[in-house]
């Protein structure tokens, strides 16, 4: 058990594996990136979708093909980043990579869904359907968030970080 008074009077930090600080810094960068794509919401300018089924098709492929993949590597980061004592930059690189390629895309959909006006009479379903996206996106990164918060502290890796993060439901 972790004595905090030892730890009070000892000049020793608290012990974080290197890996979990070099992940953290990365993530950080993933987060910052994707918050200012999301700061402003694209005005549409194209024409105005006539196929109402068209749109939705596509954006409920693309939507879901980024979950699970997003779902995949998050579990994929749990495992061989966050459940092991070293690992090398190269892994950690790949796997943010591999959270931050299927994020970036949510973030293009978003956009996209609000890059052409919805057809005439049907324009309150335009901000319904990018909410469910932002709200993935957002969500996504508070629990990155979250990652980050509990790779800062010798406590939390030991209580938290064993059980890593995890995306449950439409991995493969």
């Amino acid at each position: 058990m972790y004595n905090i008074e030892k730890s009070i009077d000892s000049l020793e930090k608290p012990s974080v594996p290197e890996h979990y600080k070099t992940l953290a810094d990365r993530l950080e960068k993933v987060i910052g990136k994707v918050a200012r794509e999301m700061m402003s919401r694209p005005v549409p300018e194209w024409a105005r979708w006539n196929d109402i089924t068209e749109l939705f098709e596509r954006v409920s492929n693309h939507f879901i093909k980024n979950i699970q993949v997003l779902s995949g590597a998050t579990n994929q980061l749990s495992e061989q980043v966050l459940n092991k004592e070293n690992v090398d930059n190269n892994i950690i690189w790949n796997s943010v990579q591999s959270i931050s390629d299927p994020l970036y895309n949510l973030v293009s959909l978003y956009h996209f869904i609000w890059s052409r006006p919805f057809p005439s009479g049907m324009e309150q379903g335009q901000p319904l359907l990018a909410a469910m996206v932002e709200r993935v996106i957002k969500d996504y990164m508070d629990m990155l968030d979250d990652v980050i918060l509990m790779t800062k502290t010798e406590k939390a890796v030991k209580t938290w970080l064993p059980y890593g993060p995890r995306m449950h439901g439409l991995s493969h």
